[in-house]
């Protein structure tokens, strides 16, 4: 193989790039630094108060995104402690935090008593979620849906495919329950105690 001559691959090069096919491409590296340069242009040709007041406002705004962040993560955390199962203030039992199935059947029971039909579903399902817990027939993870819910369930309560579907209508989709509907969240909790 010959020895290349750098100067003549070089102009053979620049003759390739000069195509047109090759022009107006800009990499999006080079944008970028563009885009800075251009940032920076423009920043220096400002007064300097002008530019204290951008860096201020730029300063304000990053400070309250990340309180933001911060506050979205503290609440989505939750209050519910070691001895939790209620979200504080509110008295509701809630799946990340199942206390015991008897203090969720009685809210149950009470919110059926009220009429209050959605709630007692949500409430029936969830003590029924919590015994299953308590017996170990099911994970204690937090994070599982229906489905895996479902899936999970050794053995599987024959009710709770239509008690999870009644549960996820009233709670998710915020409709109220047939009769049925609270019967079979009610008749899933008497299934596995």
């Amino acid at each position: 193989m010959p020895p290349i001559d750098r100067g003549q691959a070089h102009e053979r090069l620049g003759e390739i790039l000069s195509r047109d096919e090759y022009q107006g491409y800009v990499s999006p590296i080079g944008a970028i630094v563009n885009a800075i340069d251009w940032l920076s242009r423009t920043f220096a040709s400002l007064d300097a108060w002008v530019q204290w007041l951008v860096i201020g406002v730029l300063v304000a705004m990053l400070a309250a995104i990340a309180t933001h962040v911060v506050f979205t993560m503290i609440r989505a955390m939750g209050p519910a402690g070691p001895g939790g199962g209620e979200v504080e203030g509110e008295g509701r039992a809630t799946v990340a935090g199942l206390a015991g199935h008897a203090k969720i059947l009685a809210e149950a029971k009470r919110a059926l008593s009220e009429g209050r039909r959605a709630e007692a579903v949500r409430l029936f399902y969830l003590a029924a979620i919590a015994r299953m817990r308590e017996r170990g027939r099911i994970p204690a993870s937090t994070a599982l849906t229906g489905r895996e819910l479902r899936a999970a369930a050794r053995p599987r309560p024959a009710g709770m495919p239509a008690a999870t579907v009644a549960f996820e209508r009233c709670v998710y989709g915020g409709t109220d329950p047939a009769d049925g509907e609270v019967e079979a969240a009610r008749r899933l909790h008497e299934e596995v105690s």
